[in-house]
């Protein structure tokens, strides 16, 4: 199973860790914020990996190394070069999301 999909499967994982919507809603405001800010940011880094595969692939982009750490490698450096609060906490909600996952 390629490591891009295993992070969508944590994902879903951690997904289904998240309280239900009935109890999302006895969850304070802020700590409701956090976790979907926390899919988001991960869901968004997926697009961003999975955006890498597509260039690599369309492009006949040669690739050194493991395919899936470049991937890893093309999602990290497009949110670096944004460059701004949110994509940095984007790359911190990713890695917090690789921990939860066990991929890391």
């Amino acid at each position: 199973m390629r490591p891009g999909i295993k992070l969508v499967i944590a994902l879903l994982v951690a997904l289904a860790w998240v309280p239900s919507l009935a109890q999302a809603q006895d969850l304070p405001k802020k700590q409701r914020a956090e976790v979907h800010r926390f899919a988001a940011n991960n869901s968004l880094f997926v697009l961003y990996h999975e955006l890498g595969h597509l260039l690599f692939d369309q492009l006949d982009l040669p690739v050194l190394g493991r395919e899936e750490d470049a991937a890893d490698n093309v999602a990290t450096w497009i949110l670096l070069r944004r460059g701004d609060a949110e994509a940095n906490q984007t790359l911190i909600d990713a890695a917090r999301g690789w921990t939860l996952s066990g991929i890391a």
